[in-house]
């Protein structure tokens, strides 16, 4: 269970850093929209942009793979009723779900304040 919670980690922090570097990508070609920094105003509604903009990216994606997944899940169970031992026990475990989406938002945060 150790093995599996430790690959399950690494494919989080694996997507956790790509979705950082897109992130970073994305505020290197804006670089030119910046112009003059130290407009107060300007500059915080650049921020105020980029974070909206990644949420609603976030929320998209999010969605979707909610979507396959319930929906996979779904097909798992209805087509292997007889041949899966125990297959209504398997579901979603909401705790993991959870912290999965507040570790993608915290990196959101962090790499988009980061700007």
């Amino acid at each position: 269970m150790l093995v599996l919670l430790g690959a399950v980690g690494f494919v989080l922090l694996i997507a956790c850093v790509n979705v950082a570097n897109l992130l970073l990508a994305r505020s290197e070609s804006r670089r030119g929209d910046r112009g003059a920094c130290g407009d107060r105003r300007r500059d915080a509604r650049l921020l105020g942009q980029f974070i909206v903009e990644g949420y609603f990216a976030l929320v998209g994606r999010r969605g979707a793979r909610l979507l396959v997944a319930f929906g996979g899940l779904r097909v798992l169970v209805n087509t292997n009723a007889g041949s899966l031992p125990r297959v209504s026990e398997i579901g979603i475990d909401w705790q993991v779900l959870v912290f999965a989406l507040g570790i993608s938002v915290a990196t959101g945060l962090v790499f988009a304040w980061r700007r």
